[in-house]
């Protein structure tokens, strides 16, 4: 294979920038993910990927529920990435910058995201060096209905190949 041609061909695929809420008991984090695609409209399923070695697989894992937060792309939303993008401990610490509100299953819902929607873990894959978790979304909200989400490629990012 053509390691350079696979890099390439992999990274220009398509990703929006998010932020994934966990909670297991009084615990929350949030961290950024692109990896996220609805799989399912009846029930409506969404799968997310998250690093084997997170502190987020290990609140998901443990609580079974996941948030994922559309981030805008603004300078609050290119912010708000910026904190989540590396682990911080305390955990909560990170969380207390930008205001957020728990759901339905208790994850943080933040108030400066375009759009949010909370999921219940049904399922999970172990995908290499990342699990894969299939998520029932169980509530979902809109903050700023004519707001741009943010995508990876407009951050100059890249996370593929």
């Amino acid at each position: 294979m053509d390691d350079n041609a696979k890099s390439h061909a992999l990274n220009q695929i398509n990703y929006g920038m998010y932020i994934i809420g966990s909670r297991n008991g009084e615990e929350l984090n949030g961290m950024t993910a692109n990896w996220v695609i609805q799989v399912s409209f009846d029930p409506p399923l969404v799968a997310i990927a998250i690093e084997n070695d997170s502190h987020t697989r290990k609140l998901i894992d443990g609580g079974r529920v996941f948030s994922v937060n559309v981030v805008e792309d603004s300078e609050v939303g290119r912010a708000l990435i910026d904190l989540m993008v590396k682990p911080q401990k305390p955990y909560r610490n990170k969380m207390d910058k930008f205001e957020f509100v728990t759901g339905e299953t208790g994850a943080p819902l933040f108030t400066d995201a375009v759009s949010w929607w909370e999921c219940e873990v049904v399922n999970t894959i172990e995908s290499g060096d990342h699990q894969l978790y299939i998520g029932k979304v169980v509530n979902a909200g809109i903050n700023k209905a004519d707001a741009t989400p943010l995508s990876l490629a407009a951050l100059g990012w890249h996370y593929g190949g």
